[in-house]
């Protein structure tokens, strides 16, 4: 049995609202076909133009949706490279407030962390890609 809801499941309203929303997804469709027909040099839409816009348009929004310059950053800090920070600029500040040298061996151990934990999640997130 299928867990798609059928018309009958659906309000008039809810019937008109995704109605009206899949013409816009449809034009969407339509105009980024149109470009890429443009950008390849033809004037005519090719099936091959339609699949590529409907891939970007899929959930009505452009898809994959690109990641802010932060998005992306934040994507690739894991919870050892951020903790690994915190405690680094914590020793740090005690090495100052103290004016201990042997702090700061302790702040390049937690530098070393952080660096070996951001390689890390750079290398999964090329996998992932």
């Amino acid at each position: 049995m299928s867990n798609q809801p059928q018309d009958d499941e659906l309000s008039s309203g809810e019937i008109n609202w995704l109605s009206e929303h899949m013409k816009s997804v449809e034009l969407k469709i339509r105009n980024e076909a149109r470009n890429i027909a443009k950008s390849e040099g033809r004037d005519t839409v090719e099936p091959k133009d339609i699949s590529l816009a409907a891939l970007k348009y899929m959930p009505g929004i452009q898809y994959p949706n690109d990641p802010s310059f932060w998005e992306k950053i934040l994507s690739s800090i894991s919870g050892i490279t951020l903790m690994s920070a915190i405690l680094a600029i914590a020793f740090g500040i005690m090495g100052i407030w103290r004016n201990d040298a042997n702090y700061f061996d302790i702040v390049k151990i937690f530098s070393g962390a952080i660096v070996g934990s951001t390689g890390t999640g750079v290398v999964a997130a090329i996998k992932r890609k």
